[in-house]
């Protein structure tokens, strides 16, 4: 029981550093897309996405 419990524990923290990497690829996209297009991107979704980034640092 104990053994499966830890593979549980492994998938979840897969599944949730993937889930991550998803979000903030999406959002790097998203900025790039911004920075051709020369739009400007409100300050405050900037430090959302700075606190995305640090946040998968953790993981």
């Amino acid at each position: 029981m104990d053994k499966k419990n830890k593979k549980n524990v492994k998938k979840n923290e897969r599944e949730r550093k993937s889930e991550c990497l998803r979000d903030l690829r999406t959002e790097i996209k998203r900025i790039i897309c911004c920075l051709f297009l020369f739009e400007s991107i409100p300050e405050d979704e900037i430090v959302l996405e700075m606190e995305l980034v640090m946040s998968c640092k953790h993981i």
